[in-house]
């Protein structure tokens, strides 16, 4: 009996994203210039005809993860911010939903930080990224300058303070390849927020 129309396009839907998960991991080790098509091939079990079939290019696999990454945590900030309550509880809820991806998929920012800092990136994916961050820390700093009229953040610049909140989770993400962890010595949501306390 023939596959419904309804069947295949979950087929398809289900390799798009065995090739993203297959490719976010390699790029986030090997970087752009390194990783070919045959690796995400490889990675996936599937012919390079056929990751061709779903993307035009590596470069486009990989301005697809980056976008996708930008956006999860672009729409997580403007969730927190628009949460009711306070600036504290906004950002108790923000960490807690970023801080699993820094210890169990930290390949996500490792692509980010490669997408912005590295020079064989395309320009305009570079320019993207750097432009979704931006928008990331805007929302981030409307956060944290409204913790500080509630007098629960401490008096600082907010764009410093940003700043290191966000560094806090790259560096998480970066260690998690080599520094040798136990889950009792990983920073937890109330660890990340003291620096932010008066």
């Amino acid at each position: 009996m023939p596959r419904t129309e309804e069947a295949n396009q979950q087929i398809r839907e289900e390799r798009y994203q065995q090739i993203l998960m297959a490719a976010l991991k390699i790029f986030a080790h090997k970087g752009l210039t390194d990783t070919r098509i045959a690796d995400i091939a490889a990675a996936t079990g599937m012919s390079q005809g056929l990751i061709y079939r779903y993307f035009a290019s590596k470069e486009e696999v990989f301005a697809t993860l980056v976008g996708g990454v930008l956006q999860l945590t672009l729409d997580m900030a403007r969730q927190a911010a628009a949460l009711p309550g306070g600036a504290l509880e906004k950002m108790r809820w923000l960490t807690t939903q970023l801080l699993p991806y820094q210890y169990e998929q930290p390949e996500g920012v490792l692509l980010l930080i490669h997408a912005m800092v590295n020079e064989a990136v395309p320009s305009n994916i570079r320019q993207a990224s750097i432009e979704y961050s931006a928008e990331i820390q805007g929302v981030i700093q409307g956060i944290i300058a409204q913790g500080q009229a509630e007098g629960v953040f401490r008096q600082d610049s907010p764009v410093r303070l940003t700043v290191l909140y966000l560094a806090t989770f790259q560096g998480l993400a970066t260690a998690r390849g080599f520094i040798a962890q136990t889950p009792e010595s990983l920073p937890d949501v109330e660890a990340l927020l003291q620096f932010l306390r008066p």
